[in-house]
């Protein structure tokens, strides 16, 4: 459950974010301030510190509480997942943020793609005998990789 906090609370603070700030951001790249890129790399910038800060306290502390190997490599591990898992759910979020423009729809559209992600990380089904759909969409799911990367060390 670690990987799915870390979707959901990467993604749902990015969402509330982007679709109050579209007006702003159309009106500034109609008047060619800059573009499209600079403006996501600098958003995504701005945000790095909870990007970074955000996963590494919930894992320092859910790390010696869930019985697995406490050694400095294991920590590293997890805190390298849970870091890049974080940056990549902001990345969805900007995504759904500026696709759905209402705030509203932005929040149900990112639980739906997040609840879909949910069902092919191995926690909710067997992706061994599951339908078509979640067996596809588990090949390239970041929330499969986030949690087979987190206990795959645990259990060698």
């Amino acid at each position: 459950m670690i990987s799915n906090q870390l979707s959901f609370s990467a993604s749902i603070n990015v969402v509330l974010q982007v679709p109050l700030q579209a007006p702003v951001m159309k009106r500034e790249l109609a008047n060619k301030m800059y573009s499209p890129t600079a403006y996501f790399l600098g958003r995504f910038l701005s945000n790095i510190i909870l990007q970074v800060m955000s996963p590494m306290i919930m894992i320092s502390i859910l790390f010696w509480n869930i019985g697995i190997e406490t050694d400095k490599d294991n920590l590293l591990l997890f805190l390298a997942y849970g870091v890049i898992a974080n940056c990549i759910f902001c990345g969805q979020g900007y995504f759904i943020g500026i696709v759905v423009s209402e705030e509203s729809s932005a929040k149900l559209t990112n639980l739906l793609v997040i609840m879909v992600m949910f069902c092919t990380n191995g926690v909710l089904c067997n992706t061994g005998t599951a339908n078509a759909f979640i067996v596809f969409i588990s090949t390239w799911s970041p929330s499969r990789m986030m949690c087979e990367g987190f206990f795959r060390r645990v259990t060698n």
